[in-house]
């Protein structure tokens, strides 16, 4: 793993921190291809991708 989700937001806001999630903490994740986290949740990989952010 590349490092653990430590803290968490509200769920309807964007994390603006490293290490930080909007679905809870305690979770390992790893760096993918293409701008993308993988998260092992509830014995389960999920990958996340970088969006910009809209105006």
């Amino acid at each position: 793993m590349d490092g653990e989700i430590t803290s968490t937001v509200d769920g309807t806001e964007i994390p603006t921190e490293d290490n930080q999630s909007n679905f809870g903490s305690g979770f390992g994740y790893q760096y993918g291809a293409d701008d993308t986290i993988e998260i092992y949740m509830n014995e389960k990989w999920f990958v996340f991708e970088y969006r910009e952010e809209s105006e």
